[in-house]
Parts: C-alpha cells; structure tokens; sequence
C-alpha cells in the first residue's frame, strides 16, 4: 500500500496501535472498577462513567478552538503528557490505598479532559498529512489502528485482571500514553490550521465559536450528521459500556474476565467491517453508508433481547460490531474531504460532543433504568431507538446525497 510509505502516517498509526491499546485496558477496567469501588451500584457505576465522557461534551466545542488555534502536534503531546500522570494515579492511589469513587471520578474525569484535545487535534491532522484522494483508505487504516489495539488491549486486560487486578492494570494504560508521546514527537508536519499565522488577523476564541456555528447551520450535511449522530449515540452508547458489563455480571453471571472476552469479540467484528468496507466500500456514498450504519446500529441490539447465553452474546455482538465501521470511517471522510482545514478542529470537536459527550448522558441513564428493566430489555429498547434514527438519517435530502 502506498500510504505505508508515508513515514508521517506511519508513526501517528503506530502511536495510536499503543495508546489505543491502552485506552481499552482503560475502557474495559472503569465499570469493572467503579462496580467494585461501590459495592455493585448500577447507579453509582453509571456515575463514574459519566464523568469519564461528560469532558467530551462539555468541554469538547473549546477543544475544537484549541485546535484550530494552535499547532495540532504539540497538542497531542501536552495531551499524552497529561494523560500519562492522570492514569497513573489509579494504580498509585490503589497501592497507597486512597482509591475510592470520588478519587476513581476524578483521575477517569481529567484523563478524558485531556483526550478531549487529543482526539480533534488527531483527526484534524490527517489531511495534512496525507493526500485527499487517499483519505477514506487513510481513516480505515486508523480505524484499524484502533480495533488492532481493541483485540490486543481486550486480550491483555483479560489476562491482567485475572491476575494482578483491575486498578494495578492501569499502570499498563499510563504507560503506552508514554508510548504515544515519543511517535508522535517523530512526526514532522509544518504549523497549519491557525488562522493568524496564515496571514489572517487573530479572533477571539469567542469569535471562533460562533463561527463554527454559523458554520454547521450553514452546511445542511453537517448539521444533519451531526444531529442524527448525537441521538443515535443517546441510544446505543450507554448499553455498549455500562449495559453489557450488567449483561455479563448480571444477567449471565459470569466473572468480569468475562467482559473482557466480549470486548475481543467487538474488536475482532469491527476489524472485519473494517477490512469488507476497504475491499467493497470506496465508491459508495459516504451518506448513505452512514445512513445505513446508524439504522443497523439499532437493529442489531434487537435480538439481545432473546440472549440469555455467553456464547449468542458474543455472536451478536461480533454482528453488530461489523456495522459500526459504516458509521465512523465514512463520517471522518466526509467531514475531512468537505469541511475547510481550518475549521476541522472545531468539526470534529463538534463529532467527539455528539460520541463521547452523549456516551456520558446515555451511561448515567443507563445506570438509571438499569434499576427497572433487565439488561435484555435495555439493549431492546436501545436497539428500537437506533434503528429510528436510521430511518429518520434516511430522510436527510443532503446527507443523503452526499458522495
């Protein structure tokens, strides 16, 4: 492949293969650890997990500015720096034995602030580094970066958290963020995307805001994948996180080694959807393929309705998996191919708000009705809601035809 001769994209792939290989230790080890710390609390547990995403909504449209603002290496280096001593307190507060909830929400709470400036700044990146003809093979080729790391990260999580524990198994995450730091100082990339430098008056961050705005209410696109992405993300988000640690736990009852095994399932259906949407996806409208992804998004929730075995729930779940790359390989190129450089940033500031920022509103509700429904029911009804937002992306004219 051509682009593996692109030494630029080939240190941001293999820094993401190692980081991402720790954000899923991360991923996979929060509920179990906050399900734990509060003594098996649905609610408690949806808390902690809200606060881990809430930075991306509530703080993510600054980010964008940051972003756009600044030199997009340095950062994603202040960024892994950060990142890299806020995870490291976990393990460190658990040895010390001042970990609970409250300190549990505060480190999950600072390192997704700080990966809330990573992960625009990444994205935001990429055009300037690769040609644009090239960039829906490029996103697939990240994508796949991060579902490598998702089967290697599950993997190793199952082994440490049946060996050394869950919060020991932070120091690995804290680690490959150390990891990352080092890859992307290798990369050399000119300072582009910030406005004054390019021989443009400074504006005031205010300023900025209000023109991505203006901007996303201008492009009918845009605003309508962004707006069908955010509900979609209410539905499904919650129960991919809290709701399938309560199914194994609760509704299965097996150990949470188990949940981690699911996780590899997830990984490994996504790297196929992945490898079939780069095989028999690059001509097809980018719009519709988000449409269609977000409708089998919901609808292969569905029959989780009727799984009462580990083994029909990782089968499903390995088909659902499969879908989700028809949502956030095509939705990255579009948004890079039609936004202008210098509002990417802010863009896909904008796309982590409507993913992680609405992950944390659907973790807390899902902690919530978690109390009435059983975990069945819940991904059910997620699945109906999905779906409906499927059939109502359809109906976007623009979004619709967009290549």
């Amino acid at each position: 492949m051509t682009l593996l001769r692109n030494r630029n994209l080939v240190l941001l792939w293999a820094g993401q293969v190692v980081s991402q290989f720790g954000d899923f230790i991360f991923v996979i080890g929060l509920p179990l650890l906050a399900y734990e710390l509060t003594r098996g609390s649905k609610v408690q547990t949806g808390v902690v997990m809200f606060f881990y995403a809430i930075p991306f909504m509530a703080l993510g449209i600054f980010a964008g500015v940051i972003v756009d603002r600044m030199n997009r290496k340095a950062v994603m280096l202040a960024s892994d720096f950060a990142r890299v001593c806020t995870v490291i307190a976990i393990p460190v507060l658990f040895w010390l034995g001042g970990l609970n909830v409250y300190t549990l929400i505060a480190a999950a709470f600072l390192t997704s602030c700080f990966a809330t400036l990573f992960n625009p700044a990444r994205d935001a990146l990429l055009p300037d580094i690769v040609p644009t003809e090239s960039l829906l093979t490029a996103n697939s080729l990240m994508q796949s970066s991060l579902y490598i790391a998702a089967v290697a990260g599950a993997i190793c999580a199952t082994a440490l958290i049946g060996t050394i524990g869950t919060a020991p198994a932070f120091a690995v995450t804290s680690g490959t963020f150390a990891v990352s730091f080092v890859s992307v100082a290798l990369i050399a990339v000119p300072l582009r995307g910030v406005a004054h430098r390019a021989g443009q008056p400074p504006t005031h961050p205010v300023a900025d805001l209000v023109e991505i705005v203006r901007y996303v209410r201008k492009e009918k696109r845009i605003f309508q994948l962004l707006a069908v992405t955010a509900v979609d993300n209410l539905f499904i988000m919650g129960p991919a996180t809290v709701g399938a640690m309560l199914f194994v736990k609760e509704t299965l009852g097996r150990p949470d080694v188990y949940y981690a095994k699911l996780e590899v399932v997830f990984a490994l259906g996504i790297m196929l959807g992945i490898f079939i949407l780069q095989r028999f996806g690059r001509d097809l409208p980018k719009g519709k393929m988000v449409i269609a992804g977000i409708f089998l998004d919901g609808a292969t929730y569905i029959p989780f309705l009727w799984c009462r075995t580990f083994e029909t729930l990782a089968i499903l779940l390995f088909i659902h998996a499969t879908v989700v790359s028809l949502i956030v390989v095509p939705r990255a190129a579009l948004i890079q191919e039609h936004v202008p450089r210098g509002q990417l940033g802010r863009v896909f500031a904008l796309v982590n708000v409507t993913v992680m920022g609405f992950m944390a509103l659907s973790a807390a509700l899902t902690g919530f009705v978690a109390q009435f429904i059983t975990p069945p029911q819940l991904f059910f009804l997620a699945g109906v809601g999905g779906a409906g937002c499927g059939v109502i992306a359809a109906m976007f004219r623009s979004l619709r035809r967009t290549r």
